[in-house]
């Protein structure tokens, strides 16, 4: 099964040029990693919903302060959907030698929460409220526990 993608994202960069996520055949052109002269250069950080329901999501980055940016995928959930995307945005910064960052985790119903290093409370009640599996195909599943997993 093909993981549905709920958002697409866009960068700003401090200079205003701007970035949009590359389609699905396209070789991405903006890389999320230091290797990329334009990283440290987000100012602005945007997931754009490809369903009508769902809110953009506009996040500014701090000055001095780095873009996170990644999804994890949540398999094994017993339910009709067994799997889908949590965007994960925020920011981290250094003070003092100290590391200070805020992470938004953003589910496919447009729900969001705001974290620090712990994993999001909400991710089992997103699951429980998706339709179920025929109980008589969970029984004979195994490993229908849900679990947060990179995305690959």
């Amino acid at each position: 099964m093909m993981l549905q993608d709920y958002y697409k994202w866009q960068v700003v960069l401090d200079d205003g040029k701007v970035f949009d996520q590359s389609k699905a055949e396209d070789k991405e052109k903006f890389k999320f990693n230091n290797k990329n002269k334009n990283f440290e250069k987000i100012k602005t950080f945007i997931l754009i919903p490809q369903e009508r329901n769902l809110n953009k999501i506009v996040l500014n980055i701090p000055k001095d302060s780095r873009l996170i940016y990644f999804r994890r995928t949540i398999a094994n959930t017993g339910n009709l959907f067994p799997k889908f995307h949590i965007n994960m945005i925020g920011w981290q910064t250094t003070i003092n030698k100290s590391n200070f960052k805020s992470v938004m985790y953003i589910f496919p119903d447009g729900t969001s929460e705001i974290s620090g290093d712990d994993e999001p409370v909400y991710t089992e009640t997103f699951i429980n409220s998706l339709p179920m599996r025929d109980s008589s195909e969970i029984k004979s599943c195994t490993g229908c526990t849900p679990r947060l997993e990179r995305a690959k």
